[in-house]
Order: C-alpha cells, then structure tokens, then sequence
C-alpha cells in the first residue's frame, strides 16, 4: 500500500465529498479494499465510523468517494483494509488526517 491520498484534505463543517484513493498491488492480484474512517470531534472523542468498499480506479489506483461529517473543529482519520485474490489480507492507516479548516468542497 502506497501513495495515499485524500482530496480535499482541509474541508468545511457539515457534509463535504471527499475522494480517498491508494495504490495497492501484489503479485496474486487485489480482489478487493474496503475505507475505514472514523470521524472524531475537537475534544477527541469518537463521533462516528464506517466502512466503504473502494473501486478499481487504475491499474493500481483504488479509491472511494463519499460526503464526509466531521464536526466542527473535528477531523477524520482512515485506513485501507485490501485482500489480495488468495484470501490474504492487509490493512494499513493512510497517515494523513482530513480535517475541518474552512477549506472548499468540490
């Protein structure tokens, strides 16, 4: 897993499209990969979570778009959960974090 990215990063409060994607390979092929997010407040506490199933975008480019929540002051971590295509599996944080700066929605 590699090269995760998140677009927009910095959004607006309220429901906002973000698009997650990663590169993922491996030599038996990827069946599937799953987004894990969990949105949390400005006091650090867990508001919600979920699972979304990413698309094959590319050759190697996975992504998943949907309207994220966060709260105000909040942010939203993520990690990729990828099985390759003999049932092995394989997760992975995505190290970066979106979060609410009063940045623009697509």
């Amino acid at each position: 897993m590699s090269n995760f990215k998140a677009q927009p990063k910095d959004v607006r409060p309220g429901n906002c499209a973000v698009t997650f994607s990663v590169n993922l390979a491996d030599p038996s092929g990827v069946a599937a990969a799953d987004l894990l997010w969990e949105s949390f407040d400005s006091s650090n506490s867990l508001a919600a979570s979920g699972a979304l199933g990413m698309l094959y975008d590319t050759r190697t480019v996975w992504q998943a778009t949907f309207p994220v929540t966060i709260p105000a002051g909040g942010y939203l971590d993520w990690t990729v959960a990828a099985t390759d295509t003999v049932g092995n599996t394989a997760s992975q944080p995505s190290g970066l974090r979106v979060e609410i700066k009063g940045g623009a929605c697509p």
